[in-house]
């Protein structure tokens, strides 16, 4: 799907994009197209939850933008949306959308590289994408962008890479303001034109630094009370933390990379929440995370999927053993 050139050159634009390393890639990614141009959003969003709440969505309907763009984000409202938008994600939509970039096969940050390519050669940014990619276990993805990115960049080793991810993942445990460093950190070395500045030789990617190092302490913390946390079901790992820091993902990732033959899931109930904050990860071939967070979020009236290697939920605390059972009852259908 194209936008005309002259709309991204002129208009009002805001991005709204998930806060982990995928959306907050595609982010960096739609941000550099737009500077190409001479252009720049007028706002950036980035919604701590998997969808974005109501708030933001009636200050988008009351605000005068020309073109509002969601990066890997899921939202249901958006069918009703009087605003031109565009939709570039890989969740399965829950209503069709009037222009939507959409493959579940492959993450938004992939997608995304792949619409601004459609415009400028765009291989000086593949780096920022395979980060996204990594991150988002699109290794499909990743391996035909790595190409791509050790050709101008030859520093860029699948080692470096995923050292890559863990800075800009560890940006959620400060929320919208960790992920503007992220962000920032990534369009410095974009423009810069030496991504390896985001391990540290930029203030943003400064900052990055402290909390990376904050997030493996509290991995680490979690890890070691493992055995006694842990719930064992069949092919099933089921944690159940209490942590102020959004640490689900980076723990979830780090399970199924030490227990590959188990579908891993981390439930984080922040104790100043009513809700609890899913993720779960697998290296499983044939199994489908994402179907079936959807399908059991569905009957919890609740926000979450993915897709088949990793998703993501946002649930009530009172329905946490409800959601266990039904992820078990769904696999055993």
């Amino acid at each position: 799907m194209m936008i005309k050139r002259e709309k991204l050159e002129k208009s009002r634009i805001v991005i709204i994009h998930h806060n982990d390393a995928d959306g907050i890639c595609s982010s960096a990614l739609f941000i550099s197209l737009l500077k190409k141009f001479g252009n720049f959003p007028v706002s950036i969003f980035s919604p701590k939850y998997i969808e974005v709440d109501t708030e933001v969505m009636q200050q988008l309907k009351n605000e005068d933008y020309d073109l509002i763009v969601f990066l890997d984000l899921p939202n249901s409202e958006l069918n009703k949306f009087e605003r031109d938008y565009l939709v570039i994600d890989h969740h399965p939509p829950k209503t069709e959308h009037k222009q939507m970039i959409f493959d579940e096969n492959h993450c938004s940050s992939y997608l995304t590289f792949k619409f601004c390519s459609t415009y400028l050669n765009f291989s000086k940014y593949a780096w920022i994408a395979c980060v996204g990619c990594l991150a988002d276990k699109d290794l499909n993805g990743f391996e035909e962008l790595k190409e791509i990115a050790i050709q101008r960049n030859k520093e860029l080793t699948e080692e470096v890479l995923n050292t890559m991810v863990h800075f800009i993942s560890s940006a959620r445990i400060l929320a919208e303001e960790g992920v503007r460093y992220a962000l920032n950190s990534l369009l410095e070395a974009a423009e810069s034109g030496l991504p390896t500045t985001i391990l540290g030789s930029t203030p943003n990617s400064e900052k990055l630094v402290e909390l990376k190092r904050k997030s493996i302490i509290e991995r680490n913390y979690w890890l070691s009370k493992l055995s006694e946390i842990a719930i064992e079901h069949d092919k099933f790992t089921f944690v159940r933390i209490r942590s102020n820091l959004p640490i689900q993902s980076y723990l979830a990732g780090t399970l199924a990379n030490l227990n590959q033959d188990k579908i891993c899931i981390v439930i984080n109930e922040e104790p100043t929440k009513d809700y609890a904050m899913v993720e779960g990860r697998t290296r499983i071939d044939n199994f489908d995370l994402g179907k079936i967070f959807r399908e059991v979020c569905k009957e919890l009236n609740s926000s979450g999927g993915g897709h088949k290697k990793a998703a993501g939920a946002k649930i009530l605390k009172s329905e946490v053993e409800n959601f266990i059972k039904k992820v078990i009852e769904c696999d055993s259908q």
